[in-house]
């Protein structure tokens, strides 16, 4: 398992590179629980009702070391029971890019940044466990799983991406979706975590989320794309500004400079 980091700028890169550990983490505790069961957990698991009952994140539990909280978890009720969710309050650091601590989000201790996309399209089908040998694209080249802020999902829920709002955030320009300056880590089908630069190409997002479109990828090429120059600041709308605020200085100054004795 290796983690790849595209962006090398120093601000942010320590956040970054600790994100991608932890979606790191989860690749590998998912590929276990695939060996173990023969195809990767459910993204989300249904009730007798038709609801969504339980999230693939509880399933992984005793592989990122939370054995007492899978023990305790009741599966014949849905994760926010009181006994479930009692359970489920209790904050887990590995669930959360670290960037995400702002006082703001202090108040939701419980919620998490790392999403499986959800379609028949992916690797996650909404209505079962896919087993990684029916990923007919390249493993490198197919996410498991993608980092998202601002959604305020709790870890236990059992809520994710769909495949188009996936789309959408990996191809419009940069929102509080996206936590480090210009772009979101993902974990592969490889276990290597990249950066990737939001936005992206259309055809290059939908590439990458599906797990048997057979679409080939360049990753040199994706690369070198990725890595555009910095855009010109556009000092006019500041320049403008002070010039606007400055302006009843400007003539008091030529008052005071008339009324000085020569």
């Amino acid at each position: 398992m290796v983690v790849e980091v595209l962006e090398s700028s120093n601000s942010g890169r320590g956040v970054r590179e600790s994100c991608a550990s932890n979606l790191n983490q989860f690749a590998k505790s998912l590929f276990i629980y695939e060996m173990q069961k023969r195809q990767l957990p459910q993204a989300a698991i249904k009730g007798p009702n038709g609801r969504p009952f339980h999230s693939w994140r509880i399933s992984i539990l005793p592989m990122i070391e939370q054995s007492q909280i899978f023990e305790a978890y009741d599966w014949e009720e849905p994760w926010d029971s009181p006994h479930n969710s009692q359970l489920l309050s209790a904050p887990i650091e590995i669930f959360q890019c670290p960037g995400r601590r702002s006082l703001f989000e202090e108040r939701l201790p419980a919620a998490t940044s790392y999403f499986a996309v959800v379609g028949p399209q992916t690797a996650w089908p909404p209505d079962r466990g896919l087993s990684l040998s029916e990923i007919t694209d390249r493993p490198d080249q197919t996410i498991v799983l993608l980092e998202a802020a601002g959604l305020n999902v709790p870890w236990g829920e059992p809520r994710d991406l769909t495949y188009d709002e996936a789309i959408e955030m990996l191809t419009s320009p940069s929102d509080d979706r996206v936590v480090h300056t210009g772009g979101v880590n993902a974990a592969f089908a490889d276990g290597a975590v990249r950066f990737l630069p939001v936005p992206m190409n259309r055809k290059m997002a939908e590439a990458l989320l599906t797990a048997r479109g057979d679409e080939p990828i360049d990753w040199d090429t994706f690369e070198r794309d990725a890595r555009s120059e910095p855009r010109p600041v556009n000092y006019y709308p500041l320049i403008a500004f002070a010039i606007v605020a400055l302006w009843p200085a400007r003539r008091l100054f030529q008052r005071r400079v008339s009324t000085t004795p020569q």
